[in-house]
């Protein structure tokens, strides 16, 4: 059969910025993410009263739950959240007066006591950052010292949490690091490492392999002031990073490891543009959102296809006041953020949610999919028309996000156009994507391999 496409210009739909802390006093540094249920964690800092204390909120898909005192410290800080394959709520922060990492879960009825998981580090400690492991369920976390300046890694087993050992271990001051785990359970991490003059740092990445350590690598590679890096993973099982580059101002670069190597790094904004954060959909789709300085601070939010932008980078906050420090969380095409906003004056942590939308779509419905599914038997139909001449590929993913095949048509000229696509795939549910310069286009069919 034939499935007709209209290549859209596509934008964000975002709902309205919701005070989601309304403490009344300063809250920052939130952290985010989902569980199995969809349910939202959201964490962040926050100084009440005189005291940093961390705390604590979800969204159950109805309603955000009224905030908790999760630490009950004095000078905590710098907190993360990862829910693991159970549900359990694992929060880790910096207590900064004693030098550990903490950590305390919420098992569905109580928080456990916090305690420190940095405790064999002989210098203080800061800068925690968890994932989860969905092959084992453990819970990993990351964070630096202050002494020998190294980068550290301890996972919880589900009873007690392992013996820190040091990732970086190099002569050089290493730092901030993040943390993600794949499908196959390997650990990756980046952090900004100086390995050369003190304002010449640049993003390092190591992942272990279920044996030890891999050398870590460059994967910046630019001007040398790169700093605060943020790794997600993709379908295929690589890394996603982004960073904050402060050589000649300030501004934000992404990269990633094609399976080969790690590409040129892309530079998303210069525009004084700060503290970007990175997450990635089944689609392999990465979003990326930075706090961006045009007259006054606000959140902003871009989408690439491997090096490409696929939209122009769009405003998320508007609420009039300084808005920073986001923390981005995806399922399917659906986007949750946080970030703290000064719009009551004292600082607090604001969330929206976006959705993907298309406008001047010819008789299609306002989203970016195909109006219906449709069925395939050994190969595929598809035509389209397009406005001017674009470089066209189609990319098929399994229900899983795999990709299982790949096609570039080339550079095709305006007008309609008919292609036949011979399939050598199982028969089941595939998600096909048509790229057409920096767009892209999801449709979804049934494959009946005869």
């Amino acid at each position: 059969m034939l499935a007709f496409l209209f290549l859209p210009i596509v934008i964000f739909a975002w709902t309205d910025p919701v005070n989601i802390s309304n403490t009344d006093s300063l809250s920052s540094r939130p952290a985010i993410c989902m569980d199995r249920r969809g349910w939202l964690h959201v964490v962040w800092e926050d100084r009440t009263p005189g005291n940093y204390d961390i705390y604590y909120t979800f969204y159950n898909g109805t309603s955000w739950a009224d905030t908790q005192n999760v630490s009950h410290g004095s000078t905590c800080w710098r907190p993360d959240v990862a829910t693991d394959t159970l549900n359990n709520v694992h929060v880790v922060w910096g207590d900064y007066d004693i030098g550990k990492i903490m950590w305390t879960m919420f098992d569905g009825s109580s928080w456990t006591t916090p305690v420190s998981i940095s405790d064999e580090v002989p210098y203080s400690c800061h800068g925690p950052e968890l994932d989860v492991s969905p092959v084992t369920n453990y819970v990993h976390c990351v964070w630096h010292d202050l002494g020998v300046v190294d980068i550290w890694h301890s996972f919880y087993d589900g009873n007690s949490w392992s013996t820190p050992e040091n990732v970086s271990d190099d002569p050089n001051d290493s730092g901030w690091p993040d943390v993600a785990v794949d499908s196959l359970g390997r650990i990756q991490v980046v952090w900004q490492d100086c390995p050369g003059p003190s304002d010449s740092t640049e993003i390092f990445y190591s992942r272990f392999d279920s044996v030890s350590w891999t050398s870590p690598v460059n994967a910046s590679r630019t001007v040398g002031g790169s700093v605060d890096p943020r790794i997600a993973i993709d379908m295929d099982n690589n890394p996603r990073v982004v960073w904050e580059e402060r050589k000649n101002g300030y501004s934000v670069y992404y990269t990633y490891f094609n399976g080969t190597k790690w590409v040129n790094s892309v530079l998303v904004d210069a525009d004084v543009s700060r503290t970007p954060n990175i997450t990635v959909n089944k689609g392999n789709t990465a979003y990326i959102v930075w706090r961006h300085f045009n007259g006054g601070d606000n959140i902003f939010i871009v989408k690439y296809i491997d090096s490409l932008p696929g939209n122009d980078p769009q405003n998320i906050s508007n609420t009039g006041a300084a808005s920073a420090r986001p923390s981005v969380e995806v399922r399917d095409s659906l986007l949750n953020i946080v970030w703290n906003d000064y719009s009551e004056g004292h600082g607090d942590i604001y969330y929206c949610e976006g959705v993907w939308s298309g406008v001047n779509e010819p008789n299609k419905p306002e989203n970016n999919e195909f109006s219906h599914s449709f069925f395939v038997v050994s190969h595929l139909n598809i035509s389209f028309s397009i406005s001017k001449s674009f470089h066209v590929t189609l990319n098929i993913y399994d229900i899983s996000g795999r990709k299982v095949k790949a096609v570039s048509l080339g550079k095709v000229n305006r007008g309609p156009h008919q292609y036949k696509i011979p399939l050598n795939i199982a028969s089941g549910v595939y998600f096909l994507q048509v790229g057409a310069g920096n767009q892209r286009w999801w449709g979804k069919f049934t494959f009946l391999n005869p």
